[in-house]
């Protein structure tokens, strides 16, 4: 099965797609050629005995690990960058609140879970594209309405690159919204509330309690800019300016493609998904006054 898995992940019309693409991509195969893998499987030569069941729950068991084998590097850049104990403490975190060999194996643990998975995928490949570092030096100094919402609400009084730092860092506890824990004899998940304020507020620290038994604890602020980037601007007002900016540079991670070459005379690609989002940002629960300040951004600066 190794092998097989091996073969469809090195599919030469794969290449340099996303993760998350290449999942999709090799599970629509499945689909699709059910009937003709159900039969080779059957064969000698591959899983006889077994069943479709059995076999799947192996390719599926494989396909999990092929994952966290192409993400684990990166996974591993990232966390040394963002927990640099110099940046922690302009950000006033203690350094020894963060066990990186602990967040680590905690991120591995649900990057196996296909819930939590392509969203932890979505903030590392934000991060890798350096989307924070492209717009928040720009951001900080046009002292404009999301420099202001992260000064006031979410007290970042940091140079830019400290802000970047706290906003990748926030985006790696954004799938902590799709993560589901034990409570009494039910299993909770802030996704089950993103619709009812009072009862995400009373989850928080359910949550909270979790993490200090998984990792050691988070901070609330950090916990909360990454988890609040999941809810809506509209039905959550009181979300603070970093969840707002966090929800939308994931969704345009969503569609960046760093090898893309801008036509002659056509839009430039970020200016273009601002620009078409501004008009959709109230059914995507974004935050139209900051997709106008960054369609803003884009345009001055040909991105």
């Amino acid at each position: 099965m190794m092998d097989f898995v091996a073969k469809l992940w090195a599919n030469p019309a794969l290449q340099g797609a996303s993760v998350v693409k290449k999942e999709n991509q090799i599970l629509g195969f499945i689909r699709e050629n059910q009937a003709q893998l159900q039969a080779a499987f059957d064969l000698p030569a591959y899983f006889p005995g077994l069943g479709w069941d059995g076999s799947i729950r192996l390719l599926f068991s494989v396909l999990n690990e092929r994952i966290v084998e192409s993400v684990e590097p990166l996974l591993d850049k990232i966390l040394s960058n963002v927990l640099q104990a110099e940046v922690l403490k302009e950000l006033e975190f203690h350094s020894n609140e963060f066990d990186h060999h602990r967040i680590k194996e905690f991120i591995i643990k649900n990057l196996r879970n296909k819930a939590t998975r392509d969203p932890y995928i979505a903030a590392l490949e934000t991060i890798s594209f350096g989307l924070f570092e492209r717009y928040i030096p720009k951001i900080m100094a046009r002292h404009k309405v999301i420099h202001n919402e992260l000064y006031r609400k979410d007290r970042m009084h940091s140079q830019p690159n400290v802000v970047c730092n706290f906003l990748q860092l926030a985006s790696l506890f954004r799938p902590l919204f799709w993560h589901k824990f034990p409570s009494g004899s039910q299993e909770l998940s802030l996704a089950s509330f993103a619709k009812d304020p009072r009862g995400y507020e009373a989850t928080i620290p359910k949550l909270q309690a979790v993490m200090v038994q998984e990792i050691g604890g988070v901070p609330e602020r950090l916990l909360r800019a990454g988890t609040d980037s999941c809810l809506s601007a509209e039905v959550h007002p009181a979300t603070g300016g970093s969840a707002r900016l966090i929800a939308i540079m994931i969704s345009r991670a969503g569609e960046y493609d760093p090898a893309r070459k801008q036509d002659r005379g056509a839009e430039s690609p970020d200016k273009s998904w601002f620009h078409i989002h501004r008009k959709t940002a109230k059914y995507y629960g974004f935050d139209a006054r900051y997709l106008d300040e960054l369609y803003q951004i884009a345009s001055e600066e040909g991105w």
